[in-house]
């Protein structure tokens, strides 16, 4: 019986690991936003990650003045957001993932489709690439 428990538990294991799927996103820092996330209006949603994690990503914050595209990337369950850099007004209004992340600030977001991150079962990353 315990041989039977043994080899049943190695071949889980097998398994298991052979087809866990690390939900992180690459880069050079990857930052999970955790939830709860504070709905700001509209589409617009913010979130930080842990706060010793979180400080990592702050030198590769916008700055408001800057044009093109954002030194960081937000992924959703490992899909890259588009429409970095966006104005606050856009993430409100128009959402379907722009984003926004200033120093000193939480990332301004929204999901793919809109809908609440709160509720939707994804998890959103911030990543240095």
């Amino acid at each position: 019986m315990a041989a039977f428990a043994v080899a049943a538990y190695v071949a889980a294991a097998a398994y298991f690991h052979a087809s866990y799927v690390d939900p992180r996103p690459k880069g050079r820092i990857v930052v999970q936003l955790l939830p709860p996330f504070q709905h700001e209006a509209g589409h617009a949603f913010s979130g930080q990650g842990r706060p010793g994690e979180y400080a990592a990503v702050t030198p590769f914050a916008d700055e408001p003045s800057e044009e093109g595209p954002s030194r960081t990337a937000i992924y959703e369950d490992g899909r890259m957001l588009g429409g970095g850099h966006s104005t606050f007004r856009d993430i409100r209004d128009l959402g379907q993932g722009r984003f926004l992340y200033l120093k000193g600030r939480p990332v301004y977001f929204s999901s793919t489709d809109n809908s609440d991150p709160n509720t939707n079962g994804r998890k959103y990353w911030i990543a240095v690439p």
